[in-house]
């Protein structure tokens, strides 16, 4: 991904050698241009099981690029890994109303469809105000099923500590 919420998908080339851009995106439409701030970063994350890939965009919408490869007869894969589904874009407002300020996005191993955690700020703080607010971050799971576009809310914890600043997916041990 790159700042202002562009997107390139590349893949591997084996006969050539070479990567290939297969496709490139550009979410700069006013639609997506609530808060314009260059501090909004654009986070991108891939399904553990590489059946879609997302990005925050300006910091209230996510992308979502579904992913899918068929196997062949003979096991190679075949077919582009972004053929015949589109993309499309979720309002995070639209999951939860509570959801603002987005610290880090993750993918969770070892669910039936792509789980998505969300780790957010409903009302930012500071060193300054933990006499007064100091457990202002929360989690979401959504489970994304791609294919319909629906996104329900698996669980959420509130009240942790202010200063989280990264999600860390961590797979089942062996």
């Amino acid at each position: 991904s790159f700042e202002d919420a562009k997107f390139s998908v590349v893949e591997y080339d084996p006969d050539a050698h070479c990567m290939k851009t297969v496709k490139l995106v550009d979410f700069q439409e006013e639609v997506y241009k609530e808060v314009i701030s260059s501090q909004l970063k654009s986070i991108l994350r891939v399904d553990p099981l590489h059946r879609c890939g997302v990005m925050l965009v300006f910091g209230t919408h996510l992308a979502v690029f579904p992913f899918r490869r068929e196997l062949a007869d003979d096991q190679d894969l075949k077919g582009s890994a972004v053929d015949e589904m589109p993309h499309y874009v979720i309002d995070l407002k639209s999951i939860s109303d509570r959801i603002a300020n987005v610290v880090d996005i993750q993918f969770l191993h070892g669910y039936y469809e792509p789980t998505l955690l969300i780790l957010f700020e409903s009302l930012r703080t500071w060193p300054g105000r933990v006499a007064v607010r100091q457990d202002t971050c929360a989690l979401i799971a959504i489970s994304m099923n791609v294919a319909q576009r629906v996104h329900p809310v698996i669980w959420s914890l509130s009240n942790l500590p202010f200063d989280c600043f990264k999600a860390l997916a961590v797979p089942k041990p062996l």
